[in-house]
């Protein structure tokens, strides 16, 4: 029977922490998603809701972080805490019933976390998976915190999914195309070159492959696929021994 890879149930990178203000939200869409995310200074920890006030469903990410370390909408101020739940409605009587505590008051949490630098979540706000970092943990790749290796984070914002740029980055055909003169590679022998670009075929083994990734040896390195949206790889530009690594 074929294994089932449900998309919903795995953890997904959202930006490196260093690109992260812990004065100010910040909105990001993962996966369809819109989440907000921000510095639960009570907490000690970057959290990530739902970006969408309860309320009347205003962006958290145009909101602030209050003086009390809550996150602010910007609509009527109504204020949050690390836990989603509401803390303070400005508008309610103070000697009223205490509608702040309502369960219709709360902003939906995604479990998240920090590895390799990176913030991560789990896209699925289920109470059930308060604690699945315990079960499940992202992808660790000991060279981005090795402190003997240099690595550098960027992040960029492309109109399309993880999907097309994962296929696109596991995709070694394309280079001595798309990436013409601007990337090295090793050169192609005559007797195989029939252009002026050099492609020409490529020797890809697979070590491994299940729904959970696979691992791949090439002439000039080796990939990692980790399912659903991390490849990295240790390679040569040169095409000879393995002597740097990558992560995407």
């Amino acid at each position: 029977k074929d294994e089932v890879f449900d998309w919903y149930a795995n953890w997904y990178p959202i930006v490196p922490t260093c690109d992260l203000d812990k004065r100010r939200p910040l909105g990001k869409k993962v996966m369809g998603i819109d989440v907000v995310i921000w510095w639960d200074r009570n907490d000690n920890a970057w959290k990530v809701f739902d970006d969408s006030c309860p309320h009347r469903l205003a962006p958290l990410s145009e909101g602030r972080i209050d003086q009390w370390g809550r996150l602010q909408c910007v609509y009527h101020g109504w204020c949050f805490g690390g836990a989603g739940d509401c803390k303070f409605i400005p508008q309610a009587p103070r000697d009223g019933p205490s509608i702040h505590t309502s369960k219709r008051a709360c902003v939906s949490v995604y479990p998240s976390c920090v590895q390799n630098g990176i913030l991560w979540f789990w896209p699925n706000s289920d109470p059930q998976y308060t604690n699945i970092f315990a079960e499940k943990q992202p992808h660790y790749i000991p060279e981005l915190d090795d402190p003997s290796y240099t690595n550098l984070m960027i992040c960029r914002d492309i109109p399309y999914g993880y999907e097309v740029l994962i296929e696109n980055l596991m995709d070694p055909a394309h280079v001595p195309y798309a990436h013409y003169g601007i990337m090295r590679m090793a050169r192609a022998p005559e007797s195989l070159k029939v252009d002026r670009e050099g492609g020409r075929p490529l020797e890809i083994n697979l070590n491994k492959l299940d729904a959970k990734g696979f691992t791949a040896k090439l002439a000039f390195g080796e990939n990692f696929f980790i399912a659903p949206c991390l490849l990295y790889g240790f390679f040569s530009p040169g095409g000879g021994e393995t002597s740097s690594t990558g992560a995407d």
